[in-house]
């Protein structure tokens, strides 16, 4: 009888291991065909049976190549890599069982079938590992698909913690920091651990959701298979139809994961296939095949962008915390595609050769399990066997100590053997060189027994009950491990908070509650909304239809203040008059609290209105993601295309050149990947993060200029003043409320140096030259004003945006002809006026200084 959790699965994107503790030691449970690892895959047969694994993966290339025959709809009825779609709004289609699965119940039967490979005791308890990077809604569909599953107790684990606890009690340094590189199927994590006198702590993590082995696969079909088949084949017409080429790049897809695992242990190999094993024909009936020489420096210039994306991730990390490559002991290699020399020789060449490349496909699995064997069962138990004394046991499973304290009592309730008058126990450990002293115990109160560590592992005890004459007794459970090492606690791997709306900058941005910042400890966590928040309109008790929604989202570094375009939608609360008892009128104060439990698992979330001392307990429902739209993931990208153009100019600047060659590829990009859901996830990811910095460069160049703007009209309002003073120029003018409005932008200026704000900066400047035009009127001659425009026009007609260009000239040659030859100042304010009607001011490209008319 388990007291503990013991089991751990990895529940990969390609593949899933289970392991769990024996006898005190982590080991991983083979499956049907004696593997260490199942392929993450599912299929329906056509007698309608779902399979899972080695053979749903078969059926799934099978499927994938014969699709190839008519290019046909997809009634594929196999499924693989669903883990990238955990929490999103995709479906997977089974013609066969007319019916659609979600990525958790594709999932939920990977679960089932590693869990069927424990055939010696039923387990209702897990410990299942996720990307560090996973958000809530996807660590939440992860649960799910656990539940759905059969299991009752479920604890998450960050992949790069399990794995760092797997190479920490191995290891015999318990001191340094140690850099977890997990790049496997589908995602990439890195996190950087430390390490003092074996305890872990976990000070960063970042990672890409959608970056992984299958990037691999499909860059070597793109950039290897496909060019051989448009030289040997006629396939234009495939290749220019979305559908179709998504069609053939499934379909090569086996053909190159096969290349990339030869060649991470050779240093060549072959893509062979013959048209029978395709069974397809190109435009002019040609059977396809595949005849293809391939060595690693063919793969090259294939992976190595793809894994400079994770190892620039993972350069960040280290310069966040003011690290370099030789500042870590190690990195510590996770997952299938790090067995690539390519890689391997990357990470040696740019951050340490240092590189620790063990178990990489084991190792999360196996620390799943070492963790699970420190968390409690959390369930209530069977009956132990009849004859049998049932015990209760507290002790530290986790610790770092030579020796600690098991704390032992007999439950006389579950206890089916009539208990001695006296009772002893002795603790033994599992290498038979230490056994504690034998203790009296009972069932009245607890009892303190200390028992000596082996340190540097796992320690396996077993307990020993005997009576007064030295007669063994059976007891449940009758063994326990302690392991020699600091479990760390998960980190939050994003800032969360709330999205509202900035009037100044007239985007919704990203607020972050405090308490719930980027890498504070999950479990337990508190975070509470900035002061500031505001009900937008008035909620009237017991009317449903007004209603308050406040949207949560997860943000990255940096995200504080952006524009939310840039942080994942994770769910909204939402609070209706219905349920308040008394009225929140429009613009009062809101607080919102969400508190995460000892699990770390959804959180609760309170809403606090002072103005009527009410808080509302409201539940927390994830969110699933939305789909994509290709033409909106189009526009958005033009639309930074077009912004980085206009911040660039005639200048070149390396990162603004680098962000809009990384639009050009993204865009590019969405050609191939349309069809797919995870790839434009990808994809919008990738401009987030180029957004990011087009708006870290516009904000550093528009806020000095509009600085600059404002200052200079401020001195040279004050400078105006002065000459009329000097000249006793005021004349109509009311000089005391020329001097207050002067005083009032003063202050305003104050305001605006310290606060940034762009904004209200170019309002304030705009106002101030409104001021100017007045005063300058005074000592200006009679259409002076409308010269000066029609000149300004003149000069800058190429540079303005106009409705009507070929209008706007004509309009523009008369009034100079009206200026030159002395024609009457009424025509030519007439002509000032149509001109500027024709510009187009709706155009954000215009010019400075445009006078005022």
């Amino acid at each position: 009888m388990r007291n503990k959790i013991d089991y751990g699965i990895d529940l990969g994107t390609t593949n899933s291991a289970i392991a769990r503790m024996e006898n005190g030691k982590p080991k991983i449970i083979q499956t049907d065909l004696q593997k260490d690892t199942m392929p993450s895959s599912v299929a329906v047969n056509p007698r309608k049976n779902i399979i899972v694994g080695d053979a749903a993966y078969a059926a799934n290339i099978k499927d994938k190549l014969r699709l190839l025959k008519t290019f046909g709809k997809d009634d594929s009825s196999s499924y693989i890599e669903f883990k990238r779609t955990m929490g999103k709004d995709v479906k997977y289609r089974s013609s066969l069982l007319d019916k659609d699965f979600t990525s958790e119940e594709l999932s939920a039967e990977v679960l089932k079938k590693l869990k069927s490979f424990v055939t010696d005791e039923q387990i209702k308890s897990i410990v299942i590992t996720v990307p560090a990077m996973f958000t809530m809604a996807q660590n939440e569909a992860t649960m799910n698909a656990a539940r759905l599953a059969g299991f009752e107790v479920i604890e998450l684990l960050q992949e790069p913690i399990a794995a760092s606890i797997a190479y920490g009690l191995d290891s015999k340094e318990k001191n340094g920091k140690w850099l977890v590189f997990d790049f496997g199927g589908g995602t990439f994590d890195a996190a950087l651990v430390t390490v003092d006198e074996g305890i872990m702590k976990v000070l960063d993590t970042d990672g890409n959701n959608e970056l992984g082995g299958k990037d691999l696969d499909l860059a070597i079909v793109d950039a290897i298979i496909l060019p051989y088949l448009k030289e040997n084949y006629s396939i234009e017409g495939i290749l220019a139809d979305k559908d179709k080429r998504e069609i053939l790049r499934n379909a090569m897809k086996s053909f190159a994961e096969k290349a990339k695992i030869d060649l991470s242990f050779n240093s060549s190999t072959d893509i062979t296939c013959f048209p029978d094993e395709i069974g397809a024909n190109d435009e002019d009936g040609n059977e396809l095949a595949l005849s293809i020489d391939i060595n690693q420096e063919d793969l090259e210039p294939v992976f190595q962008p793809i894994f400079q994306k994770a190892i620039d991730i993972t350069k960040e990390v280290l310069l966040k915390k003011n690290l370099k490559g030789k500042d870590i002991d190690c990195i510590i290699l996770v997952g299938g595609p790090t067995y690539s020399p390519i890689l391997q020789q990357m990470l040696k060449d740019q951050i340490t050769d240092k590189v620790i490349a063990k178990n990489q496909m084991t190792s999360v699995a196996t620390g799943a399990a070492i963790y699970a064997s420190t968390k409690d069962i959390g369930m209530a138990q069977p009956a132990p066997p009849s004859g049998t004394i049932a015990l209760d046991l507290k002790y530290e499973s986790a610790t770092v100590d030579e020796d600690t304290l098991i704390n032992i009592k007999i439950n006389s309730a579950l206890t089916t053997f009539n208990i001695p008058e006296k009772v002893f126990a002795t603790i033994e450990r599992g290498d038979k060189a230490y056994s504690s002293n034998k203790t009296l115990i009972s069932d009245k109160k607890a009892t303190l027994i200390e028992v000596l560590l082996n340190q540097n592992d796992s320690n396996y005890f077993s307990i020993i009950l005997t009576d007064e004459k030295g007669d063994r007794i059976p007891c449940e459970p009758n063994n326990l491990t302690i392991t020699d090492i600091h479990i760390p606690s998960a980190p939050l791997p994003y800032h969360i908070g709330v999205q509202v709306w900035d009037s100044k900058k007239e985007i919704t941005v990203f607020k972050g509650l405090k308490g719930l910042e980027k890498n504070q400890i999950l479990k337990g966590a508190v975070g509470i909304t900035p002061q500031g928040l505001k009900t937008p309109k008035q909620l009237t008790a017991g009317k449903v239809s007004d209603v308050l929604r406040i949207p949560i989202f997860q943000g990255s570094d940096g995200a504080e203040g952006k524009n939310s375009f840039q942080s994942n939608f994770v769910t909204e609360v939402v609070i209706t008059g219905e349920s308040i008892p008394r009225v929140v009128p429009a613009n009062s104060d809101v607080e919102i609290t969400l508190t995460f439990d000892s699990s770390g698992a959804k959180p609760i979330c309170s809403v606090f209105f002072p103005v009527i001392d009410y808080t509302e307990e409201v539940d927390v429902e994830f969110t699933v993601e939305q789909k994509v739209a290709e033409k909106w993931l189009h526009s958005e990208i033009n639309s930074d295309i077009k912004r980085a153009e206009v911040l660039l100019g005639d200048n070149h600047i390396a990162e603004l050149d680098k962000c809009l060659s990384d639009l050009e590829l993204l865009k590019a990009d969405l050609k191939n990947e349309s069809g797919s859901e995870d790839g434009k996830m990808k994809i919008l990811n990738s401009l987030r993060k180029i957004r990011n910095i087009l708006d870290n460069y516009e904000a550093d160049i528009e806020w000095p200029k509009a600085e600059s703007e404002l200052k200079t009209a401020y001195y040279d309002a004050e400078e105006l003043i002065e000459k009329i003073d000097e000249g006793n120029l005021w004349g109509n003018i009311n000089e005391d409320r020329v001097r207050r409005q002067l005083n009032e932008f003063k202050v305003y200026i104050e305001t605006i140096l310290k606060e940034k704000d762009i904004k209200l900066a170019n309002e304030v400047k705009e106002n101030i030259n409104n001021l100017m035009i007045v005063l300058f009127d005074q000592f200006r001659d009679e259409g002076d004003r409308e010269k000066g425009y029609i000149e300004y026009i003149d000069e800058n007609f190429s540079d303005l945006p106009w409705k009507d260009a070929n209008k706007a000239r004509q309009l523009t040659n008369q009034a100079l002809t009206n200026i030159n030859t002395g024609g009457s100042l009424s025509q030519l304010e007439q002509l000032c006026v149509q001109i500027n009607n024709i510009r187009d001011r709706n155009n954000p490209n215009q010019p400075d200084g445009i006078p005022k008319i």
